[in-house]
């Protein structure tokens, strides 16, 4: 037997930056092969990066299955990939929306299916890299939101159907991490009105507020301890300040924590 018979086999997507970089080296350096299905290609010795349009669920499937037929088993997918958009609703480019929908929700739901079919009777597992957004409103990011709260439905709702499977399906809860999501956001550009001012505050207030973040090496850590664990739970919040978001929430009214929200997104600074 190889030596890497005796690994395990990671997906994960969208790995050239961030939180899905930080968890490929991760996994890289606790016994898995990774694999990173993104438009990108990148050579790096810790990723196995694959060029492939996750949008594209035909390609994406052959991709699994190349993947599959090479290592006979594929233990872990991680869905990392998704992108937001800062805009306000009525000036929402209609096509941008279409896409961050197929990109943050229904690639997730076709890998997940796809995955299914390589997985059946095994022990594998779904982690999918969902948000504090699904929780709470953000000003000018309603339509990221729905996405999150989608995966997160979405998420649940497998978890129970693939369980009699034994295929482990979690929504990882993240808050604000120390990455670049916010400076690599899809802006939509706004002319002079009722929004412009608000929306100016909102974009450079949110870009400052990353450093205030959590360190993406604490969601790798959460990832591999969800691994580890032989429990089914379909949901984990990572972070204390995500935590405390949480705690925030089943205290105060919504309404007032929208107010919270406003104030340190538009009005601070």
């Amino acid at each position: 037997m190889s030596l890497n018979e005796n690994k395990k086999v990671a997906i994960v997507t969208g790995a050239t930056s961030g939180i899905g970089k930080e968890i490929s080296y991760y996994l890289h350096d606790n016994n898995f092969i990774v694999y990173s299905l993104s438009r990108e290609y990148k050579n790096d010795e810790k990723i196995n990066y694959i060029k492939c349009d996750i949008a594209n669920f035909l390609e994406t499937e052959n991709v699994i299955k190349k993947i599959f037929i090479n290592h006979k088993k594929v233990d872990l997918i991680i869905n990392n990939s998704g992108f937001s958009i800062n805009s306000p609703v009525e000036c929402l480019n209609i096509e941008n929306y279409e896409k961050m929908l197929r990109i943050n929700v229904e690639a997730p739901y076709a890998i997940s299916m796809i995955y299914k079919k390589y997985l059946k009777g095994s022990s594998g597992k779904i982690i999918n890299i969902g948000s504090i957004t699904s929780e709470v409103y953000i000003p000018f990011e309603s339509q990221y939101c729905l996405t999150k709260k989608l995966l997160k439905i979405f998420s649940v709702y497998l978890n129970k159907k693939f369980r009699l499977e034994n295929i482990k399906v979690c929504n990882l809860i993240v808050g604000k991490t120390k990455t670049n999501f916010d400076k690599n956001r899809t802006i939509n550009e706004i002319n002079e009105n009722d929004y412009f001012y608000e929306f100016s505050k909102f974009n450079k207030n949110l870009i400052k507020s990353s450093k205030y973040g959590t360190n993406p090496n604490i969601v790798a850590k959460a990832v591999f301890k969800i691994i580890k664990q032989k429990k089914n739970k379909s949901e984990k919040i990572v972070g204390l300040k995500t935590k405390i978001v949480f705690l925030f929430l089943n205290v105060f009214p919504l309404k007032i924590i929208n107010k919270i929200n406003f104030y340190f997104f538009i009005k601070k600074g």
